[in-house]
């Protein structure tokens, strides 16, 4: 006659040695396993059971329990006498925010004794293991904002993703930006893929932290910028005036800072003017009209000219060559404001007010 110890778990199939007495032959049994129901809950089970012809003759107790990270989940059996089985079910809650994956881990251990065959006979294994990776988004971490506008080759929308990390969960991702989300439009918050628009710069990068939950599991944060043209910078030589015709032409250098005060290059810029004031009492001259062109580089001049070269009536006060040193003759001045997303005046984020003033002999920003 024969005893066997029979051992079945989700990675392992073992045959125990066998024993000869004059009792009936008797398997016992210990099956375990581990899986993911849903969020980060693990549950687990294990039972032990006789295959005999006699099996209500046997006492079964032991223990089964499930770790990870010091949480623990389990109970001890107190002994029985079963036809079937003794066994033990369970589930582990554990905590995965900050970490990136987690390892559950399942010890057990059971004796079988039986007036026949005597015992106990031990049986113990801590090789059972499941491992969890925490829900993650997949996608750009950033996309640009123009105020409405949307020129070429600057993306103002993404798609996200959503990677579950779990084959078992049955609810639907839920989405949400946990701070800053005014900044940021969601195409849907309860799917497995938003498109996100953006509807405001941000104050700094990664300010909108984005995450989804399935199963109240939480994913991990995908820290989100919405970039946008911030300001405009000198660029030296700043100014610089030249002879155009019977008059000049003054250039004003510039380059476009994002937030990150980074450069942005081959984006479309124009300007608007409020009204005109004269500085001189018989000045004739025509006002500039507002206008707009797209970069091609990181920088770009804004040109101040006037001549007359012939022109009927003639300017007055009449125009002059840049001077050495320059001249100090006001012609007149308005307010300029300048902007950045497109090259129709008025249109996308606003990035400098400032002075445009005309001399006799050249132009300047103040």
């Amino acid at each position: 006659m024969k005893l066997s110890v029979l051992a079945i778990s989700l990675i392992s199939l073992t045959l125990a040695p066998t024993a000869s007495a004059q009792c009936g032959d008797v398997i016992l049994v210990v099956a375990s396993g581990l899986s993911r129901t849903g969020g980060n809950t693990v549950a687990g089970y294990s039972s032990a059971y006789v295959i005999s012809d006699d099996p209500w003759t046997w006492y079964i107790e032991g223990t089964a329990q499930v770790a990870m990270g010091g949480s623990i989940r389990g109970f001890n059996s107190v002994g029985s006498n079963a036809i079937v089985y003794s066994g033990f079910q369970f589930s582990l809650q554990y905590e995965m925010e900050g970490i990136s994956s987690g390892t559950f881990g399942m010890d057990e251990s059971y004796n079988f004794s039986q007036s026949c065959w005597g015992g106990p006979f031990p049986f113990s294994s801590s090789d059972l293991q499941y491992d969890v990776y925490r829900p993650t988004v997949s996608g750009a971490d950033r996309i640009w904002w123009f105020n409405g506008q949307q020129p070429s080759g600057f993306p103002t929308n993404t798609s996200l993703v959503a990677n579950l990390n779990c084959g078992s969960c049955t609810d639907t991702p839920e989405w949400v930006a946990s701070a800053n989300g005014d900044k940021v439009l969601f195409s849907c918050t309860e799917c497995s893929s938003p498109t996100i628009y953006s509807d405001y710069r941000s104050d700094t990068p990664g300010d909108i932290p984005i995450h989804f939950s399935i199963d109240g599991f939480e994913s991990t944060i995908l820290e989100f910028t919405v970039n946008a043209p911030l300001l405009l910078a000198a660029k030296p030589p700043y100014t610089a005036h030249e002879i155009y015709f019977d008059g000049y032409e003054s250039l004003i250098r510039y380059s476009v800072l994002d937030i990150f005060l980074s450069e942005i290059s081959n984006v479309p810029v124009n300007e608007t003017f409020a009204t005109f004031w004269n500085d001189h009492p018989t000045n004739n001259w025509a006002k500039p009209p507002a206008g707009g062109y797209t970069l091609s580089g990181n920088e770009f001049n804004d040109h101040i000219f006037v001549y007359c070269n012939g022109c009927i009536p003639t300017l007055a006060p009449p125009v002059q060559n840049p001077q050495y040193p320059l001249g100090t003759t006001k012609i007149d001045h308005t307010t300029q404001n300048w902007f950045v997303g497109s090259i129709v005046s008025g249109q996308g984020v606003g990035v400098q007010t400032n002075g445009f003033q005309r001399y006799q002999d050249h132009g300047n920003h103040e």
